[in-house]
């Protein structure tokens, strides 16, 4: 699933739109060449580097000091119930064509459990 998200966002940043005189944001390019350029279309860039050797050393550091639970996106008994309704379909693999279904499926299934 992941793959084909990335190859899918390769194509979006790529893809070249037309230009659109009326339009206020920058046309006429690909959003890497925006991006990457933005004094090519009015814009700046005003990005902040960032040492990703210290954001590892970060993470690390709050997953040995029992800060996991700081970064989840979620509670653990929502986690433990979206397992079960996805091993409860057999754990299929998620592609795009597939993954509304799944997601339907197992919203099913944890409604009726909570029902």
């Amino acid at each position: 699933m992941q793959r084909e998200l990335d190859v899918f966002t390769e194509q979006q940043n790529c893809h070249r739109v037309r230009k659109q005189l009326k339009k206020v944001l920058p046309s006429g390019a690909s959003a890497d060449e925006i991006y990457l350029h933005p004094e090519q279309f009015g814009g700046e860039q005003c990005g902040i580097e960032v040492d990703l050797g210290i954001v590892d050393t970060l993470l690390q550091d709050a997953y040995a000091n029992g800060g996991a639970e700081l970064i989840e996106y979620f509670p653990d008994e929502f986690d433990h119930l979206a397992n079960t309704a996805f091993t409860a379909l057999d754990a299929p693999t998620i592609t795009l064509a597939n993954a509304w279904d799944v997601f339907k499926l197992m919203l099913r299934s944890m409604s009726d459990t909570n029902a």
